[in-house]
């Protein structure tokens, strides 16, 4: 996969080279990991022919105007409903705030792993610190004999 050459499909005055898209969200504060993880994710749905799709839809805004609101989706996943409207991505604006939804996703899926870690971490200690309440360890341990 030529992710610079899929890039150009969506290349328009506004978007970024491929290059800075990494660099934007690495300010964005995404790791590494995340960032490969978003791009081989989406890059490899357009190589399949598989466009990213944004959904919009219009609603008033509070003064009197309307307002265009847009949701960023991967080709496989679940479409919005009516009022949304869908179609493929076609400008380098686009390919980014889909990018960023798809970094959102694996950075969230990261911080649930790291949650899950911090649980069966804190069940393990809690249930090393009552076996040794119940052998008198922490008393020793105050004392100085820890054999």
């Amino acid at each position: 996969m030529n992710i610079q050459i899929l890039h150009k499909m969506f290349r328009d005055d506004d978007s970024p080279s491929v290059e800075g898209q990494i660099r934007w969200l690495q300010k964005q504060g995404f790791l590494q990991n995340q960032i490969d993880q978003a791009m081989i994710t989406m890059y490899t749905d357009i190589e399949r022919g598989e466009m990213p799709i944004v959904f919009t839809k219009t609603e008033s805004d509070a003064n009197g105007g309307e307002e265009t609101l847009k949701e960023y989706r991967l080709y496989n996943s679940h479409p919005l409903k009516p009022p949304w409207k869908g179609s493929p991505i076609k400008s380098g604006w686009d390919l980014d705030q889909t990018l960023l939804m798809v970094a959102k996703a694996a950075r969230t899926k990261d911080l649930t792993t790291i949650i899950k870690n911090i649980e069966k971490f804190e069940a393990t200690m809690k249930a090393k610190w009552e076996k040794g309440k119940k052998k008198g360890l922490f008393k020793r341990l105050f004392k100085g004999d820890v054999s």
